[in-house]
């Protein structure tokens, strides 16, 4: 395990994080890892916002947010994304969505 996941907080009471002035739950024992996406070759002016996400070692997919969160939270329009197709998330239907990403340029 990365030595930086290691250093970070966690609690063994419900505790809250503020992200854009919007309180968010923390269950016990969770571990909120500040993260941050973009489309490829989108540049922030100050950076890209970051928004806490929960370190699911359970979790089957890459990574699993709210539409809302990703468009209020990352600035990400939906547009960005191409839609897979559906999934079960909890027993609830979801959309699978994906940005395809363009290869870095190689270097000579």
């Amino acid at each position: 395990m990365a030595a930086i996941i290691r250093q970070l907080p966690w609690f063994d009471h419900a505790t809250s994080v503020s992200v854009r002035g919007e309180p968010v739950a923390i269950k016990p024992e969770q571990i909120v890892l500040w993260i941050s996406v973009g489309a490829w070759g989108r540049t922030e002016p100050n950076g890209s916002a970051s928004f806490p996400a929960i370190l699911d070692t359970g979790c089957n997919h890459n990574l699993l947010m709210q539409e809302r969160h990703l468009v209020e939270w990352a600035g990400l329009p939906i547009s960005t994304l191409h839609a897979l197709g559906p999934v079960r998330v909890s027993g609830r239907r979801a959309i699978l969505l994906v940005h395809v990403r363009k290869p870095p340029p190689t270097r000579p």
